[in-house]
């Protein structure tokens, strides 16, 4: 549980997107007299800015995640074996 945290945040839902419900910004603690107009014109912008910026996992990297779960998994069978 978090106590005392207090963010403001641009919230923005949309129907029309097939791949997204919806895009939440975090504004800075410093940020006032902002109006909403600015705020959407920035996080339009922010998107834009990011585009192509998707970070997806490479096949080394998948099959290197799924050998170490494989690993761990067959360490804990051994040491469930073992106990037994």
């Amino acid at each position: 549980m978090v106590k005392g945290v207090s963010k403001r945040i641009v919230h923005i839902k949309t129907g029309k997107s097939q791949l997204f419900s919806e895009a939440i910004f975090i504004l800075k603690e410093e940020i006032q007299g902002v109006s909403e107009d600015e705020l959407i014109k920035e996080a339009v912008s922010i998107a834009e800015e990011n585009r192509g910026r998707v970070r997806r996992i490479s096949k080394k990297a998948a099959s290197n995640l799924c050998f170490g779960a494989m690993g761990a998994l067959l360490v804990s069978v051994f040491w469930i074996l073992s106990t037994i």
